[in-house]
């Protein structure tokens, strides 16, 4: 007996996302569990609902060691090229199971505590004020790619203690390991470009570090 294959269910197509959330909220009536067209060649299965993500994060069945899996959507002949970029991925602690996992968050919880969050207020505020600084009244511009692009990168880069002639650049480093690792059609562009900044971020802090 043949299994029916389960219906694919849109949720990346342009008009939905123009406003995602109708969208969101009635597959989220209608059932925690969806098989959902990314705009891959694979669908994928998706949890939906707080508890049901919260219940599959915790249980130890399922693991967050996929570093090697994002290579999946590249070329079979082209993968090894990349297996660098998979390896660096798989040292990252969002895909690293417990209790390695639990030893690293440990340590970074300790920068992250609402003390050390509110202490960055002043960093936080004279940058976002170095940042409007150029604008006049009546100007106009894109505000994302102006403004919400890189102020995060900036700020994260400040915790580091990166100068602020390299933000820029871990801006465009951080854009392309996003856009490789966010996107459902992951080519050999994509890769390329993540591997790349990947190996210069590696050593320049391999050489801060030291």
């Amino acid at each position: 007996m043949n299994a029916i294959a389960p219906t694919k269910k849109a949720v990346f197509d342009d008009e939905i996302l123009q406003d995602p959330y109708p969208t969101y909220s009635r597959l989220l009536e209608e059932g925690p569990l969806h098989y959902v067209d990314v705009g891959s060649k694979w669908p994928v299965w998706s949890v939906f609902g707080h508890a049901e993500c919260s219940a599959m994060a915790k249980d130890s069945r399922c693991s967050a060691k996929r570093g090697p899996q994002l290579l999946l959507t590249l070329p079979l002949s082209r993968q090894k090229e990349f297996s660098d970029l998979a390896r660096m991925f798989s040292l990252w602690m969002i895909f690293m199971d417990p209790p390695e996992h639990t030893r690293l968050r440990k340590l970074l919880n300790k920068g992250f505590s609402p003390a050390a969050i509110e202490a960055l207020r002043p960093q936080v505020e004279s940058l976002v004020d170095r940042m409007l600084k150029p604008l006049r009244p009546g100007m106009e511009i894109d505000l994302l790619s102006e403004f919400a692009y890189p102020m995060p990168v900036s700020v994260i880069s400040e915790m580091m203690g990166v100068p602020e002639a390299l933000h820029g650049k871990f801006g465009d480093w951080s854009r392309a390991i996003a856009l490789f690792r966010g996107s459902p059609n992951r080519t050999v562009e994509y890769a390329a470009a993540a591997q790349d900044a990947m190996v210069h971020l590696t050593e320049y802090f391999r050489e801060t570090v030291a």
